[in-house]
C-alpha cells in the first residue's frame, strides 16, 4: 500500500525536475501517473476489493479503454456514494489531466510549461482531496 504512495510522491519529485530542464511532456506524464498511484492506494484503502477490481479491468478492456480507467471509475465511484459536488469536481479534474497526459504521450505536439504546471495543480489537488476523504 505505501509503496504506492512512496511511488506517486517519486513522480511529484520527478516532475520537478523534469520542468527545470523543459521537459514538459514527461512531467504532465508523471503528473498523471502520481494522481493515478495515488488512486490505486485509495482504493486500496477505501476496501475496495479486488473482485470488484478485476470486474472494472474487464469492463475498461471490453469498451477498449486501459487499466488506468478501470482505477479511476472504481474511485469516482466511491465518491459519488459520498459527496456528489466533490464527484463533479474530482471527474473533471481527473479529465482534465488525462486529456493533458494523452496530449503529452501521443501528440506530435511538445507541450508548454503552462500545461505542465497545470498538470501538475491538477494532481496536487486531487491527491488532496482523496486525502481528506482517506481521514474520513
Amino acid at each position: 500500500m505505501a509503496d504506492f504512495v512512496q511511488k506517486s510522491d517519486r513522480n511529484e519529485e520527478a516532475v520537478e525536475s523534469l520542468n527545470k530542464f523543459s521537459f514538459y511532456d514527461q512531467a504532465v506524464h508523471c503528473s498523471y501517473y502520481a494522481c493515478l498511484q495515488y488512486i490505486m492506494f485509495f482504493n486500496i484503502e477505501k476496501g475496495i476489493d479486488e473482485t470488484s477490481l478485476k470486474h472494472a479491468v474487464r469492463e475498461s478492456k471490453q469498451k477498449g479503454q486501459g487499466t488506468n480507467v478501470a482505477y479511476i471509475s472504481l474511485m469516482l465511484k466511491y465518491i459519488k456514494r459520498i459527496d456528489q459536488r466533490l464527484f463533479k469536481n474530482l471527474t473533471r479534474d481527473v479529465g482534465k489531466l488525462k486529456t493533458l497526459r494523452t496530449d503529452a504521450d501521443y501528440s506530435e505536439r511538445m507541450l508548454s510549461i503552462s500545461e505542465s504546471e497545470e498538470a501538475f495543480r491538477l494532481a496536487k489537488n486531487i491527491k488532496s482531496d482523496l486525502k481528506e476523504i482517506i481521514k474520513i
